[in-house]
């Protein structure tokens, strides 16, 4: 049974166990670039600049998605919803079709450390922005 972690008003909506695999995902990221990119300082800057406005991005999603869900809510009701989920639908069906074409579309065009860059950055920025975003969570912040 998933129980959400909670202290005092505030509840994470995921189970501890997400944390802790969060948390192991961003050690092992960090450790992995800092091992393949320390003797590269421009690409480890890079990647720390990557990872850090993704972190941004991120965080602010998580923190400002419950408005943005009740003003969707509202919006829609007042819509017919059928043709709403029809158009998400097919807007996130091309979203996934872009996400999975675009590696193959683009690994002609980048060089393999840009690569490492992104496949490892997205690992922290994930995983980073879900541990803030636990931490703010637990300390009543949201």
């Amino acid at each position: 049974m998933k129980k959400p972690a909670e202290k005092g008003g505030s509840t994470y909506p995921h189970s501890i166990r997400k944390v802790y695999l969060n948390l192991f995902t961003a050690i092992l990221s960090v450790l992995l670039a800092l091992i393949l990119l320390l003797h590269e300082p421009l690409l480890l800057l890079t990647y720390i600049i990557f990872s850090s406005s993704l972190i941004a991005v991120l965080l602010r999603l998580k923190i400002h998605h419950p408005n943005l869900k009740k003003k969707f809510q509202a919006y829609s009701s007042e819509e017919n919803e059928d043709s709403h989920k029809g158009k998400w639908l097919i807007l996130m069906f091309a979203l996934m079709i872009i996400a999975l074409a675009s590696p193959f579309l683009l690994a002609a065009v980048l060089p393999p450390y840009i690569w490492l860059i992104l496949i490892v950055g997205v690992g922290t920025g994930f995983s980073v922005a879900e541990l803030l975003f636990y931490i703010r969570r637990r300390r009543g912040a949201i």
